[in-house]
């Protein structure tokens, strides 16, 4: 048999008689004597079919994305979680400490020749300590520009 064939033969209105204690109860609730209520019940048959639906693409979109942003997500902890290299940055140096450090005299008097006192000491300290004179620089830079 059918779906349709069971719909058929049982969509009939069925008439059920009311049990004794629903006139009770509905005396209790109103007051009204037994002899004068009238109760009817009707079954009334409600079928609810189903089809089956062909293959859409646009029901499983849905889930699609939902796994994409799942697979983002699980990237993005995954790259966090990454080791990262800590690297230590050096103190800044001052002036008087890398002119300390270099143990020259300081300069008295300032000749005008081709070449100055101030300019060979500066020469001097660059040719001997490359690093030190470019980290000066460094500083003296980030201090005009900061």
């Amino acid at each position: 048999m059918s779906f349709d064939e069971f719909k058929m033969a049982n969509e009939e209105i069925v008439s059920i008689e009311p049990h004794e204690g629903l006139f009770q109860a509905v005396e209790a609730a109103t007051g009204i004597p037994q002899e004068n209520i009238s109760i009817t019940i009707n079954e009334e048959p409600f079928f609810i079919g189903s089809e089956i639906e062909e293959f859409n693409i646009f029901t499983y979109i849905p889930l699609i994305v939902l796994a994409v942003m799942v697979a983002l997500l699980a990237f993005v902890v995954y790259r966090s979680t990454k080791v990262v290299e800590v690297t230590e940055t050096e103190p800044e140096l001052s002036v008087e400490a890398l002119l300390e450090a270099t143990k020259q005299q300081p300069l008295d008097e300032i000749e005008f020749s081709d070449k100055s006192e101030a300019r060979k000491v500066i020469e001097h300290f660059v040719d001997e300590n490359p690093e030190a004179a470019a980290l000066l620089l460094r500083n003296w830079i980030e201090s005009d520009w900061g």
